[in-house]
């Protein structure tokens, strides 16, 4: 779904639900009011707003979900208030200063509750069903939650309206709010697990949500707790499918967790059993890179020693950022992508117009590639190919997709003596850290080496 759709159907969404409550509650038109469905649009346009392009683009920048949901939150406080009170001015100019507190508290229960249902409809998509593998109080802790949110919530909306003193408005909550909100959210948490185990039903969260929303409804009646005035059937109706919406939510929070948990000790023993083999494979390197560059070098003293003392400090700042990195596994691309250019340009001065080359720069900060990869690709280049003026070597590095491809042209080097070993342990790291392989291609006119691009936060 695009920004522009989420956001409109976002702020639809609430209109129509306000709407048809409104209806149902006051059927008559003489109650319409134009100022409230203005003021009804811009409200639900601020909150949708915040999510969308305050929330979700900050979670393309850096995927912090917890700090940019506290960022989302404060925005759309700081907004909703803003706007309720200059809304207060320009159409009344009286000023409720608790109005617009709870104008301001009410867009933080529909951010989240947009959240909610947004994350529901990818999670239906991806048939992401409802797992009941917690401890039972882990559930009964779920449900308190629920219900004290609920209840302060309803309190807060109330505490203008009853003129009694605290004692008697603590009691009047205690009695009219948390004993029932804790029945809804009790019922619809039960109903959600045995729903759980209907083949037929748990297949769509959807009907799972819409069904636990029904049953814990009528829990209210149930127990007494109502009659079917119309008032009480919408207030009821919006505490059933809240406590529902939000008793899911937490529930598929903690499902992905389990299983985000379970995947990184699945692969920490992976790669324990394997890690005395990684480290063969990478130590297999260190003489690799020292030796090609000592065989350059040599060249260079042989042919012209000022060139030697020249390359001698590129090659010094070439082996320091080799020591800075040797024990990660994992390097940054766009550092890897600048120490080969200069890496290259090295070459440069010994075989001139012998090759040309290009680098993609447009990187992101969270990619990264396996370390020592890129340059012994480069290496190999070099090693395999004629650097001839006449037919240079065309090198070109460039991001496909989650792939970085090292293409160049072909100069074969017919007596080479080489050990045939670089490639194959790049493609060995790269199988054990990522469970990935390199990718080779191979014709006439070149010869391509994809290596996997890995998306890491640090």
């Amino acid at each position: 779904m695009k920004s522009f759709k989420k956001f409109a159907f976002l702020t639809l969404l609430p209109l129509i639900i306000t709407a048809f409550v409104s209806v149902l509650l006051h059927p008559s038109l003489k109650d319409f009011e134009t100022k409230i469905v203005v003021f009804s649009i811009g409200y639900f346009a601020i909150v949708a707003f915040n999510y969308v392009y305050i929330f979700e683009r900050l979670q393309l920048k850096k995927p912090e979900k917890f700090k940019n949901s506290i960022i989302a939150v404060f925005s759309v406080l700081i907004c909703s208030f803003i706007y309720g009170f200059a809304y207060q001015l320009i159409s009344t100019s009286k000023i409720n200063l608790f109005a617009s507190l709870f104008q301001t508290l009410l867009s933080v229960i529909v951010l989240t509750l947009e959240f909610a249902i947004l994350k529901i409809f990818y999670s239906n998509k991806q048939r992401n069903l409802l797992n009941f593998s917690d401890k039972p109080l882990n559930y009964l802790l779920i449900v308190c939650i629920i219900s004290i949110t609920q209840t302060i919530f309803l309190s807060l909306f109330l505490i203008e309206l009853l003129k009694v003193d605290g004692f008697h408005f603590f009691k009047f909550c205690l009695e009219n709010f948390l004993f029932r909100t804790f029945t809804i959210t009790s019922v619809a948490m039960l109903s959600l697990y045995i729903l759980s185990l209907i083949k037929h039903i748990r297949n769509s969260l959807y009907a799972t949500i819409a069904l636990a929303t029904i049953v814990s409804y009528f829990s209210v009646y149930a127990f007494g707790y109502a009659n079917f005035q119309p008032t009480l059937i919408i207030n009821y109706l919006v505490i059933a499918f809240s406590s529902t919406i939000l008793s899911t939510i937490i529930i598929l929070y903690r499902n992905k967790q389990k299983e985000t948990n379970l995947k990184i000790n699945t692969l920490t023993n992976s790669i324990s059993k394997k890690e005395a083999e990684y480290l063969q494979l990478k130590n297999q390197v260190n003489p690799h890179f020292l030796f090609n560059n000592l065989n350059t070098l040599i060249s260079f003293i042989e042919i012209e020693p000022k060139k030697a003392v020249e390359f001698g400090h590129h090659l010094s700042n070439v082996y320091r950022h080799y020591l800075k990195n040797q024990t990660e596994d994992f390097v940054s691309l766009s550092e890897e992508l600048h120490f080969i250019n200069e890496y290259l340009e090295i070459y440069k001065a010994k075989f001139e117009s012998g090759f040309t080359f290009e680098i993609e720069k447009n990187t992101s900060k969270n990619q990264y590639i396996l370390s020592l990869s890129l340059q012994e690709i480069i290496d190999n280049i070099f090693k395999h190919n004629i650097l001839d003026d006449e037919n240079p070597i065309i090198i070109t590095i460039i991001i496909q997709e989650d792939f970085l491809a090292i293409k160049n042209s072909i100069n074969i080097q017919t007596e080479v003596i080489s050990n045939n070993k670089g490639l194959a342990n790049i493609n060995k790291r790269t199988e054990i850290l990522l469970d990935r392989e390199i990718s080779i291609n191979q014709n006439s006119n070149f010869f391509e080496v994809r290596i996997p691009i890995a998306i890491l936060e640090k």
